[in-house]
């Protein structure tokens, strides 16, 4: 085969470019303008203030639900023990 292909008469044709299914080609559209940069210093810092930011806010969030859930669990445990309490 490879003695064919170095002989000048014979022509190897190339692959035809298959036909992209369209809902994959907007798929990697939308991914690369998702993973595109941004175009200046200034705005990459707005961008990272607002991922710190961000997480800040999901880290108080958090405390805040962990707290009062907690509250939860102890007005439950409080109301349970006033419950027992004459026996």
């Amino acid at each position: 085969m490879l003695a064919q292909a170095e002989q000048e008469g014979v022509r190897l044709q190339g692959r035809r470019q298959k036909k992209i299914n369209p809902k994959r080609l907007q798929r990697q559209v939308s991914k690369e303008l998702k993973n595109a940069g941004v175009a200046s210093k200034a705005q990459e810092a707005i961008k990272l203030e607002l991922e710190a930011r961000k997480q800040k806010k999901k880290q108080i969030m958090k405390e805040q639900r962990e707290h009062v859930k907690e509250q939860r669990y102890m007005l439950k445990k409080q109301k349970a023990k006033k419950k027992h309490r004459g026996k």
